[in-house]
């Protein structure tokens, strides 16, 4: 395996975990706007 490609899946990877991370914050902020409504 060449650096190229383990550079692209790196990326990749490091990309879909900060995608996960935004998408949980969201329904974290989401459910503490429901709890303050409450």
């Amino acid at each position: 395996m060449n650096k190229m490609f383990l550079a692209v899946i790196f990326m990749l990877t490091t990309s879909i975990l900060l995608y996960g991370f935004t998408i949980v914050s969201e329904m974290k902020e989401t459910e503490f706007k429901f709890d303050n409504k409450n």
